[in-house]
């Protein structure tokens, strides 16, 4: 039977409004609304992508600005970004990068190599926290508006990933130049949102880019990222309303909100290492003996199920579950007879005092602590557990006064080379410095597995990085945890990464 031209007609006109009709529109997605996301990192540091290396403005300035490439949703491997191409001379020291045609700024002005090009020079300045993560550059080139040519001095195997980092993010030169400091107050970049409100210690505002150039996001009109440090505060707010997200919620409010048809649970198994961090250079930790007691007196298991409530699992490296990850790591025994053998070999049968630095308001630390004086007591080392104020607890790492401090730090990148420079290796990161911690042939593999573009070379060099640490007893690894980031249900297809960020661009709110 043949249908009536007048249906016939109808159908055409009603298929070809439909195919009017935006994207959020035409899949059920609500273009618009407001969300608030309560961050559990503190301050923001600034607003310049070089000078911060904490979460909270990591959290935030993802959203400000592009990179020439991103980590994709795996966590272990890199998507394009502003560069919708690249390529790798055969010798690993020349990278040439295509960028997207029409890609602009938040005021209109296109996105041009040159940017790029100025963008890079300050993330491997001195002024850039990330500086140590680049690799020494020969020089780079503009050759037109849309062409990037990096020259390396020698092959860097991570440079994708290193290039992913906020540090990398593109600023339009011109402006930065003129501007000056003034810049920073509202600055510009082409990522999803804009700087409406920057209020320091309280939260930040963020709106729609809509010149943004990957439709149909952002979905939201505006994003506000509060400061909550304190997690009974964050949980409230987030019960009350008054914010959408919460970050790192409590392991003991987890399965309340699991029950509550209100909120979703993100658990996501995290590129991080929670420990305690032991000075080097402070009697007893200079001696591997009182390290390795005091890493037999712990249980790991205990404090995975008493502080985590299980939402994580023992830890075995100092690197996180990730590429290059040593699975044949197991977990230091726990044992006081070991811990007690260690101290007497160390000739301090009848043990030693040590004092640990937790941050305030992390009640996480503080169940830690307290658990882990119980453990140690029973080996004949009494642990007393110091609350400071985040921001001086800081201060302390940094001048290295402490004799151990809880500790975590986690990869922005899918490359382990940042962390491993970072935490392990003297010559290039702060962690190890700080700690008094130096071992010639870490620093020395870590070279080696920056230069070699051969993935299987990379494996074995980063696997004998992670044994030669742990069989230091460097630090004492307690957990890998997981997210725990509780969202209220109306928040849709937010996603979260291993590295713990996510793109709230790609989200919307029901109502």
């Amino acid at each position: 039977m043949t249908p009536p031209r007048s249906l016939v007609a109808t159908l055409l006109v009603i298929l070809a409004i439909v195919a009017l009709l935006p994207a959020p529109a035409r899949s059920g997605k609500k273009a618009g609304g407001r969300l608030a996301v309560g961050l559990a990192d503190g301050d923001l540091a600034s607003l310049d992508p070089i000078v911060p290396a904490d979460g909270a403005s990591t959290w935030a300035l993802l959203h400000l600005y592009d990179q020439l490439v991103r980590v994709g949703r795996d966590g272990r491997r890199v998507e394009p970004a502003a560069a919708e191409s690249w390529k790798v001379s055969p010798d690993g020291k020349t990278w040439t990068f295509r960028l997207r045609r029409g890609l602009t700024f938040s005021n209109g002005d296109p996105v041009t190599s040159e940017d790029v090009r100025f963008s890079l020079e300050r993330a491997m300045g001195r002024a850039s926290s990330r500086a140590s993560r680049f690799p020494p550059m020969a020089g780079a080139a503009a050759p037109d508006p849309r062409t990037v040519v990096i020259h390396l001095r020698e092959p860097w195997a991570p440079l994708l990933a290193d290039l992913s980092l906020l540090a990398a993010s593109i600023i339009p030169a011109r402006l930065a130049r003129e501007k000056g400091r003034a810049f920073w107050k509202a600055p510009v970049g082409s990522g999803p949102f804009m700087v409406t409100e920057w209020v320091k210690g309280r939260h930040i505002t963020l709106r729609r880019n809509p010149a943004y150039w990957q439709k149909p996001y952002p979905y939201l009109d505006e994003v506000r990222f509060e400061v909550l440090a304190d997690d009974r505060v964050r949980v409230e707010r987030l019960r009350r309303g008054d914010i959408d997200i919460a970050t790192s919620v409590p392991p003991d409010q987890v399965a309340g909100f699991q029950r509550d048809d209100r909120f979703d649970v993100y658990l996501v198994p995290l590129m991080r290492v929670d420990h305690a961090l032991l000075n080097h250079a402070r009697s007893p930790f200079g001696a591997l003996r009182a390290r390795q007691a005091i890493n037999h007196a712990v249980n790991r298991d205990a404090i995975v199920r008493r502080v985590l409530f299980g939402y994580g699992r023992v830890a075995s490296s100092m690197l996180p579950p990730m590429l290059y990850w040593n699975d044949t790591l197991r977990p230091y025994a726990y044992s006081v007879s070991l811990a007690r053998a260690a101290l007497r070999q160390a000739g301090m049968a009848g043990g030693f005092s040590a004092e640990m630095l937790i941050a305030a308001g992390d009640g996480q630390a503080a169940h830690t602590g307290a658990l882990m004086r119980q453990q140690l007591k029973a080996a004949g080392i009494d642990l007393r557990v110091t609350t400071l104020p985040p921001a001086h607890l800081l201060r302390r790492r940094q001048a290295g006064q402490f004799d151990m401090l809880k500790h975590s730090y986690s990869s922005d990148i899918t490359d382990p080379g940042a962390l491993v420079g970072f935490a392990l290796d003297y010559e290039d990161g702060a962690l190890a410095r700080w700690a008094g911690y130096r071992n010639p042939r870490i620093s020395r593999l870590a070279r080696q597995a920056q230069a070699t573009m051969s993935p299987e070379r990379r494996r074995t060099l980063y696997f004998e990085i992670q044994r030669l640490a742990y069989d230091d007893y460097y630090a004492v690894p307690l957990y890998y945890a997981d997210t725990r980031t509780v969202v209220a249900v109306h928040v849709r297809n937010f996603r979260q990464f291993p590295t713990g960020y996510c793109r709230l661009w790609e989200a919307w709110r029901a109502r």
